[in-house]
């Protein structure tokens, strides 16, 4: 059953900008729309989903930027965010005093602030704000917002946020909320190593795998991510993926360098990294994080810990 919907209307007046509609951005734009808001959007192909909703489509991002009173930013890497920045018809373009972007999508810290510093010469604000949740967490408002940075922009926006997801959160100074995340996706990797690693455990002791997922989700051992991986592992299915390898693959290693920069040990998410890569090396990057199901049963234990015949 759906979690009920409690949001409160935003103000209608209010156009939201949105750059990039893919998996999750689709979804903050269905949130966003039955909740009374008009949202203009700018997606270089397959537009029509959007359309669809009720989105009005914009030619370029210059467009939705001078179009918009809040900007939402959800492009999937560097490399795409860096594609739309600058140019005549770019974000940065249209950029002007009161301008507030929402950075949902997570980079290096390093280059959201660097982003961050160009829009404020502008006179806009760029926030750094992270969405934590699967896209059909997001469709069902159980994602988390995390947002930080100048506190008067992100109070304002906090009617926009509340109206994309069930709960959110000002976290303080820029780039708290890329942490955040970055802690959260460290859970996320290893939860879901755990989930299949207890699923494999089960169905190897003889017990069925739904059954599994029935009852291990009713125990104290559930967790989010075996409710959502778990049901995937047991029957196999890991496309269309909510949760891309191929996506975990940045987060690992923004979480591996965060934790070596300032000396932490995380012993647990060095192993769960080695099993993501394997299954990336693999050729398994488009299939969900729950593939790494199928990367455990292939592995062996080791004969040292192996029990006497």
């Amino acid at each position: 059953m759906d979690a009920p919907d409690n949001r409160t209307p935003a103000p209608t007046r209010v156009r939201v900008g949105l750059i990039g509609i893919g998996l999750i951005g689709l979804e903050v734009a269905r949130n966003l729309i039955a909740s009374g808001i008009e949202v203009v959007g700018y997606r270089r192909s397959n537009i029509g989903p959007f359309v669809e909703l009720g989105g009005i489509a914009a030619g370029n991002c210059a467009e939705v930027v001078a179009g918009a009173d809040i900007v939402l930013e959800l492009l999937p890497s560097v490399a795409a965010f860096e594609s739309v920045f600058d140019g005549p018809d770019s974000i940065l373009s249209h950029v002007h005093p009161g301008t507030i972007i929402a950075s949902l999508s997570t980079y290096p810290l390093e280059f959201k602030r660097h982003h961050a510093q160009r829009i404020e010469q502008a006179g806009g604000v760029l926030l750094d704000c992270e969405i934590s949740g699967t896209p059909m967490m997001v469709a069902r408002r159980q994602a988390v917002v995390f947002s930080s940075g100048d506190e008067v922009a992100a109070r304002a926006i906090e009617p926009v946020l509340e109206a994309l997801a069930g709960r959110q959160f000002y976290l303080g100074s820029f780039g708290t909320a890329s942490k955040m995340k970055l802690v959260a996706n460290h859970l996320v990797a290893i939860n879901n190593l755990a989930a299949a690693e207890a699923m494999l455990l089960g169905v190897r002791a003889g017990l069925d795998p739904r059954q599994l997922v029935e009852v291990i989700g009713a125990s104290a051992g559930a967790s989010t991510m075996f409710a959502v991986r778990a049901p995937m592992m047991a029957e196999r299915s890991f496309t269309p993926a909510p949760g891309p390898l191929g996506t975990l693959e940045k987060y690992v290693d923004l979480v591996e360098s965060m934790a070596q920069s300032i000396d932490t040990a995380t012993p647990l998410m060095d192993v769960a990294a080695r099993c993501y890569r394997q299954a990336l090396l693999a050729g398994r990057q488009d299939e969900d994080i729950a593939v790494v199901y199928e990367v455990l049963e292939g592995m062996q234990r080791p004969p040292s810990e192996r029990s006497p015949k």
